[in-house]
């Protein structure tokens, strides 16, 4: 009598002998290449393997070749490479994210200008506490 995990077991088996996992990366438990139509002929499908027909992001990546992933629809490219976002398109859209643009608030003219007066009094402070020998 076979039990549920039996198949479970025999697929993830078939998935360790497939892949091929870089001497370096080993310990790490990363797989990096795939023989794609040895998990097609195991039984697992891959979505975008090398035979899709569909259209491909072909953004120039680091190594130098083309992105092999999918274009979002209606777009030329990928998530990754700018297809998912437009950005914004009205003016009022705009102004919105120039006003949102400040991710935590340390870098802005207020608080540096803010930073920059407290350091000029620090400095002031300092330098009558040295002229009137209170500090070396």
């Amino acid at each position: 009598m076979h039990s549920p995990w039996d198949k479970v077991r025999t697929l993830r088996q078939a998935w360790l002998k497939l892949m091929v996992v870089l001497p370096h990366e080993r310990g790490k438990g990363i797989m990096k290449l795939t023989n794609h139509t040895a998990l097609i002929e195991a039984g697992i499908e891959t979505r975008f393997g090398p035979e899709w027909p569909g259209r491909r992001c072909g953004a120039k990546t680091r190594s130098g070749g083309a992105c092999q992933n999918p274009a979002i629809k209606g777009r030329d490219r990928c998530k990754l490479h700018g297809g998912l976002s437009t950005g914004p398109r009205t003016p009022e859209g705009k102004a919105r994210a120039a006003a949102a643009h400040t991710k935590h608030g340390r870098r802005s003219a207020a608080h540096v200008e803010k930073v920059k007066f407290i350091n000029g009094e620090l400095r002031r402070i300092t330098y009558e506490l040295k002229r009137d020998g209170l500090i070396p």
